[in-house]
């Protein structure tokens, strides 16, 4: 897939000569430095609020068994008070 980008045109000019450099092509490079920037970036987490009683519960973070426990544990306490 083909796609136009502007980029600092410094930026592009050190591409250009680190690609020289390593005898690939431009487009290479800079394929290869974004899959390297995706690669060390955490996946991205879609939140999902949840209600309960009408309030939005956000800070529950639904991928730790030990919170999601907490939580009901403080919500059956909470019940028999």
């Amino acid at each position: 897939m083909g796609i136009e980008i502007e980029l600092d045109d410094e930026l592009v000019q050190r591409a250009r000569e680190r690609a020289e450099a390593r005898g690939i092509a431009l487009e290479c490079l800079i394929e290869e430095a974004v899959r390297a920037a995706l690669a060390a970036m955490p996946p991205a987490r879609e939140e999902l609020p949840v209600s309960t009683a009408g309030r939005l519960m956000v800070d529950l973070d639904w991928t730790s068994n030990e919170a999601i426990l907490d939580f009901l544990d403080e919500q059956e306490w909470k019940s028999q008070t």
